[in-house]
């Protein structure tokens, strides 16, 4: 097990929203084994607000979770907030309940697989961030493959709302 961080995220194309972009992710990560586990985290920084543009390179370097491992299903969504983050507070703690329900339901026979875990899981983390949104839109969801424990991981490229977005983990 090790500390999944987030590294650093790219702007290659902003959203088509006016001006320049607000980006946050929500992470949900959920053990495909034992020991159970499931919790979502948000990672925003308001220095990012109106801040990102096309070309940008945000160096990040902050921990995302402890205790990831090569069994962990992990989900990022990159959404792009309009006024303030539609997924706090509140609407962090509805969807990590939501999440935590729709994994203890799958999760109820002891232990499934990574793939088992995302085609149930994806939809549920899609619909759990949509039905807490109230102005914010949803650049893309996208599962981040953790297939080592040191290093960088698999880049993300994420598309959607015009934007296209390339996120960079990795786990120390």
């Amino acid at each position: 097990m090790a500390n999944l961080m987030l590294k650093e995220f790219r702007c290659v194309v902003e959203t088509d929203e006016l001006g320049d972009d607000s980006p946050y992710f929500v992470v949900f990560l959920g053990n495909a084994g034992n020991p159970k586990f499931s919790d979502v985290k948000r990672i925003r920084n308001p220095q990012w607000d109106n801040e990102i543009s096309t070309g940008n390179l945000v160096h990040v370097n902050t921990t995302v979770s402890g205790g990831v491992g090569m069994n962990t299903l992990v989900l990022v969504a990159l959404l792009e907030e309009d006024n303030n983050p539609d997924i706090a507070g509140a609407t962090l703690t509805n969807v990590k309940n939501w999440m935590a329900s729709a994994y203890d339901a799958f999760w109820a026979s002891g232990s499934a697989t990574l793939a088992q875990l995302e085609a149930n899981l994806k939809p549920e983390f899609a619909k759990s961030i949509n039905a807490n949104l109230a102005n914010d839109d949803v650049v893309a969801i996208a599962r981040l493959k953790v297939k080592a424990l040191a290093g960088n991981l698999n880049l993300l490229e994420m598309f959607g709302d015009g934007g296209h977005y390339r996120v960079r983990f990795n786990m120390a």
